[in-house]
């Protein structure tokens, strides 16, 4: 008997150890529960950081872009024509030149020999040729009275073609040594700078060196070409933003001045050339470019951030602040050039644009904007 209220006592314990257990862990499950609850609480009502951007009016092109080189509108290569020493060449590169200017010349002494022999060859000849003529002359009178034979015509007119075509070529050799004494002065074909200097005062040269070079700075040509597709955009005459590297973020104005009429067979693009106005000659010849041919200028219009733009239910929407929370408006856009999208209409100039942010807000959230 003793040993079965024992048994029932053990089993009475065990029974009430589980009850509490269960009850303790309902009332910490129930405490868990609370703090989530209270967390998501809070966490709804939390504002969302975002960046914006005013809105203001601004001009907006859209542009054709191309690359490529500047070079010298004009630019000439100038090799030696004659031989023999250089006895003059003083400039220095980098020197302003005027058209005509005398750039350099060869020891003349000999050419100028050479023009005085071709002057005394050609006297010879005129001298041959005016007696050749008189004879003629007395041959024809003798002839009309038959005093003389036709073979003593022929042989007077046969002489005087003969002296004509002594003296022509005789002239011919005066004009080429006359050439050639020229050529050994070499002259600035037009106004510029000297770029090279490929030999000194003193040195001995031949026909076909290389001595110096000479480019109008003036105005600086740009050469590249434009796709398939753009070419119908672009013409004659149209604007271009030019933006060289070499000068920071400085820009320059310029324009297509001509657009070839045929492809390259291989690109399937059409070439082009830039021009560029250089009056203070700031550009060079061989500098990295780019540039922007403008098909499409407007003043005062509403532009936006391309990344602004969140699509909702097929139409484009951005979001703006107002008091505090996010207020989306759906909006008319327009055409895009880079990054930046024209709007037509949903924006008005003064507004605060969400641009960074836009994705994780909607219609009437509390955000806080931060810089």
């Amino acid at each position: 008997m003793t040993s079965m209220r024992t048994l029932a006592a053990t089993r009475s314990a065990r029974v009430s150890l589980l009850v509490l257990t269960g009850l303790l862990l309902a009332a910490g499950c129930g405490r868990r529960g609370g703090s989530e609850g209270a967390g998501a609480d809070t966490t709804s009502v939390r504002s969302v950081p975002v960046i914006v951007q005013t809105v203001q009016p601004s001009r907006f092109r859209v542009t054709v872009d191309l690359s490529g080189t500047t070079e010298a509108v004009h630019e000439a290569d100038i090799s030696a024509q004659v031989g023999g020493t250089v006895e003059f060449f003083p400039h220095r590169l980098g020197d302003s030149l005027a058209a005509g200017e005398l750039i350099l010349r060869v020891d003349t002494r000999p050419y100028d020999a050479a023009v005085k022999q071709a002057e005394a060859q050609l006297l010879a000849a005129q001298a041959t040729h005016r007696q050749a003529e008189r004879e003629l002359g007395r041959v024809r009178s003798l002839k009309e009275r038959e005093r003389v034979s036709d073979v003593e015509f022929e042989g007077a007119e046969l002489a005087e073609l003969q002296a004509r075509s002594g003296q022509l070529a005789a002239e011919a050799g005066l004009a080429m040594a006359r050439v050639q004494r020229e050529h050994a002065e070499i002259r600035a074909p037009f106004a510029g700078r000297l770029v090279t200097k490929e030999i000194e005062a003193g040195e001995q040269i031949a026909p076909g060196m290389p001595l110096t070079a000479v480019v109008d700075l003036s105005s600086i040509l740009i050469r590249s070409s434009v796709a398939e597709k753009d070419a119908a955009r672009v013409r004659p005459g149209m604007p271009v933003d030019v933006f060289i590297p070499a000068f920071g973020e400085r820009h320059f104005a310029g324009r297509l001045r001509a657009l070839g009429a045929r492809s390259h067979p291989a690109t399937r693009s059409y070439p082009v050339e830039i021009e560029i106005p250089n009056p203070d000659a700031t550009l060079l010849s061989g500098m990295a470019a780019r540039a922007g041919v403008v098909i499409e200028e407007r003043q005062g219009v509403i532009t936006v951030p391309a990344p602004a733009i969140v699509e909702q239910y097929g139409a484009p929407v951005v979001f703006v602040v107002r008091e505090g929370r996010a207020e989306r408006r759906t909006v008319t856009l327009g055409p895009r050039a880079g990054d930046r999208v024209v709007v037509e209409a949903g924006l008005t100039a003064g507004e605060a644009l969400i641009v960074r942010g836009q994705w994780s807000v909607s219609d009437g959230m509390a955000v806080e904007v931060q810089q």
